[in-house]
């Protein structure tokens, strides 16, 4: 530490032995004003010298304030439960029919998905809210999108054993990767995995699909469903479907294989409701619902919603109760506010898949 001496130096004028009043006066004002003036001095070069240290000791302080804002603005999102684990997993197995890349957006209150296949015929969207992870957390301002290879994110995911949870972070001061822990607790036999996974960027834009009401709709057993399209899809590429209040009939047929159909009794579905008097005649690829329906295994039940001239729509319910339930507690517990009431409708946790139908000919 160094310190700068200032030496004043002030040559007081004395008194005489004779000197007149007016004299005696000068010398008392000249000597107490040079007093004066040698404290300002002293004050002056003190308070300078502070200044000089205080900007260097500042300037560490909010280089420590900026480095720690920095390191907290992340996203993050943690799922311990094991069933949980499994469905996420399972979510982005089948992907890969669709499309290889998609974009993943961490929205504020929900994790969201939504891809189109290269024909633009099928349609993805997966909401997932935050209540549905035992962590989730965006430090962002607004919305963090992020590109990934499914095939990756995929491959990555499956190395999870059965008792690791799943531990996803997402740092904007390193936002050319995502970060992948694998982890448990208490377990010998299985070890900690970590990954990094570069991101891509995706020149893609959101379809804006609204909720609407189908002309039919229909809950049942996902895996029956898959079965039957299974069986289906041997004796054509198309399914033809024809719905009203008495009866659903499902067939495919073709020149060389021949002709298949299932009826479908109305008091085996677990829910159904169609338009007073309405008959629906529709036709949808076989190939894509096949694909659709890999994911069966995930869920108990499937919904289903046919309009004419419409994409059918199919849903998946992920949120561990039956569709029936999931709907009656959402009619129940309905706040008054439409808007609020669209945006709590949007985040139940669902995968739904939107498949164009298939014209005729005629």
């Amino acid at each position: 530490m160094q310190y700068d001496v200032f030496v004043c130096v002030f040559f007081f004028k004395g008194t005489k032995k004779k000197e007149s009043r007016l004299e005696s006066l000068f010398y008392y004002y000249y000597n107490f004003f040079a007093f004066a003036y040698c404290l300002l001095l002293f004050f002056f070069f003190s308070s300078k010298q502070k200044k000089t240290k205080t900007p260097v000791r500042n300037t560490n302080h909010q280089t420590k304030q900026n480095k720690t804002k920095q390191n907290k603005t992340k996203m993050e999102l943690i799922i311990e439960d094991t069933h949980k684990c499994d469905i996420f997993v399972g979510l982005f197995q089948h992907i890969k029919f669709m499309t290889e890349h998609i974009n993943i957006v961490f929205q504020k209150e929900q994790f969201y998905v939504q891809c189109m296949d290269n024909s633009h015929v099928a349609i993805m969207e997966l909401t997932l809210p935050k209540t549905w992870f035992d962590t989730y957390d965006n430090q962002s301002l607004d919305s963090i999108m992020v590109g990934v290879n499914v095939g990756i994110f995929y491959r990555i995911l499956s190395a999870r054993e059965k008792s690791q949870k799943i531990h996803l972070v997402y740092s904007l001061d390193k936002n050319d990767s995502l970060a992948f822990h694998l982890t448990s607790e208490n377990s010998k036999t299985v070890f900690d995995k970590h990954f990094e996974m570069p991101l891509i960027d995706i020149d893609a834009e959101f379809m804006s699909i609204p909720n609407m009401e189908y002309q039919a709709e229909m809950t049942l057993a996902a895996t029956q469903f898959h079965g039957i399209v299974h069986q289906l899809k041997m004796f054509g590429d198309t399914m033809d479907i024809s719905c009203s209040e008495n009866s659903i009939v499902l067939a495919s047929q073709s020149n060389n294989q021949g002709k298949m159909s299932v009826e479908i009794k109305i008091e085996d579905l677990t829910e159904f409701s169609i338009e007073e008097d309405k008959t629906l005649e529709l036709s949808f690829s076989l190939g894509y619902l096949h694909n659709i329906l890999q994911y069966h295994k995930l869920v108990s039940d499937v919904s289903l919603g046919f309009s004419d001239s419409t994409p059918m729509c199919l849903r998946y319910h992920l949120g561990g109760v039956s569709v029936a339930m999931a709907t009656d507690e959402a009619d129940n517990n309905s706040p008054e506010d439409p808007a609020q009431a669209e945006v709590e409708a949007e985040c139940v946790p669902s995968l739904k898949f939107y498949l164009a139908p298939k014209l005729n000919d005629d």
